[in-house]
């Protein structure tokens, strides 16, 4: 019994992981090379990614690109990486919030 509700929770998990990242694919679609820009609106935590093991940085900018995928920027020197996000609810709001703040510009 515990194994089958685990499982179903883990096929739950990754058929929303996989909704979440064709709904990003297609609203980041429009933002093209420079992606979209992310800004912070929490004053004590924000959305990071991980770009090896144990080694996260702040995402800035997040995009889709025609061959690589959903990509994160994490700054100049890393420059433009695979979008290695664990909270895709908390990537989806910043998303929203970026969206949203573009068009009260």
């Amino acid at each position: 019994m515990k194994n089958t509700i685990l499982e179903m929770a883990m096929q739950s998990l990754e058929s929303a992981t996989s909704l979440a990242e064709s709904a990003l694919r297609t609203i980041l679609a429009p933002y093209g090379e420079e992606g979209l820009e992310l800004k912070a609106r929490h004053k004590f935590y924000s959305l990071c990614g991980e770009l090896e093991p144990n080694v996260f940085k702040k995402i800035l900018k997040v995009r889709v690109h025609p061959f690589e995928g959903l990509q994160m920027y994490v700054g100049e020197k890393e420059g433009w990486r695979y979008l290695d996000c664990t909270d895709y609810k908390f990537l989806l709001q910043e998303v929203q919030n970026a969206i949203q703040a573009k068009g009260d510009e």
